[in-house]
């Protein structure tokens, strides 16, 4: 992916999002927003994780080769209430 230079952070991650959604063999539905949210370190990403999995919510944990865990994408949705029930005490990236 090839990003615009002098973004913000959070511009940055939200447009990395939609060049991945729009880039992809399938068209996300009209509508879709993305968002970029921060969590503190690794074991929050976890849990996070594991909310999500509870929650029935279609995700991916991103894990480096050496197993560090990176970030968590969540499969687009209307049913943002749901997610929201999990990520809503994020920070958003600025």
């Amino acid at each position: 992916m090839i990003l615009l230079a002098g973004l913000t952070r959070g511009q940055a991650c939200a447009q990395a999002v939609h060049a991945a959604g729009e880039s992809a063999p399938f068209r996300l539905p009209k509508g879709t927003v993305a968002v970029a949210l921060e969590a503190d370190d690794q074991a929050h990403l976890l849990e996070l994780d594991a909310r999500l999995s509870a929650g029935g919510i279609s995700h991916a944990l991103i894990t480096e080769c050496d197993g560090q865990v990176m970030a968590i994408g969540i499969e687009p949705t209307r049913d943002r209430a749901k997610i929201r029930k999990v990520t809503s005490h994020l920070r958003l990236i600025k």
